[in-house]
């Protein structure tokens, strides 16, 4: 019996959209009223957050490694070139998009590393925090964290993204959403991944993945 050789690439990307559509459904449905402050979210809304984000940098990276060995170029077998500098350059007309890449990256290290902050404030009569003043540990935060966040603001200068972990939440996370939806198209035109062909649950109707990202950014 003649047999053929079969081939596959062990992209993890498109299977790890659905616990981002699990994890946002419970962050969707999770009433967040009373529990945040100016200094921090819920344990909750953080939590699921956080979790989302982490998994939109591994589908982000994923697609790169995909990309990269699809691409035929001299960067395909270039060990030390990192997954930005390779975006950069490979996607060298798609710049604003791929810095926002950067800062969805910024945010997972901030995550992942756990940066720790100190943080005081002082309280009007009524308990309200009016003043506060955060002081990142010295040992955190690289090049690309220290040129792409406002230190005033403790957001990232391009999509404001919160990179004080504890203030991580929904709205951090729907502005991820955009960006990754964006960049899957631009896979998507440039190799054709179909992820545009893949379909989830999500508000009693079947959507494409795409569509979930559009809807919820």
């Amino acid at each position: 019996m003649d047999s053929k050789r079969q081939k596959i690439i062990t992209c993890l990307g498109i299977s790890s959209f659905y616990p981002i559509v699990d994890l946002y459904n419970k962050l969707d449905k999770t009433n967040f009223m009373g529990s945040s402050s100016k200094i921090k979210k819920s344990m909750t809304e953080s939590g699921y957050s956080c979790a989302i984000i982490l998994q939109v940098a591994m589908i982000i990276e994923s697609l790169t490694g995909r990309v990269r060995y699809l691409c035929r170029t001299k960067y395909r077998n270039k060990k030390k070139i990192k997954i930005l500098d390779f975006l950069e350059k490979y996607f060298i007309k798609e710049k604003q998009l791929i810095d926002e890449v950067r800062e969805i990256f910024i945010l997972r290290d901030a995550i992942v590393h756990n940066h720790l902050w100190t943080i005081s404030w002082e309280n009007d009569e009524d308990f309200n925090e009016v003043k506060t003043y955060h002081r990142l540990l010295k040992i955190y935060g690289d090049d690309k964290f220290n040129d792409n966040i406002d230190r005033k603001t403790r957001t990232t200068k391009k999509l404001k993204l919160n990179v004080v972990p504890i203030k991580i939440g929904k709205e951090d996370v729907k502005t991820v959403f955009g960006v990754l939806k964006e960049f899957c198209d631009l896979v998507d035109k440039k190799h054709g991944t179909s992820i545009k062909n893949f379909y989830t649950k999500w508000d009693n109707q079947t959507i494409s993945l795409i569509d979930f990202l559009k809807k919820n950014s």
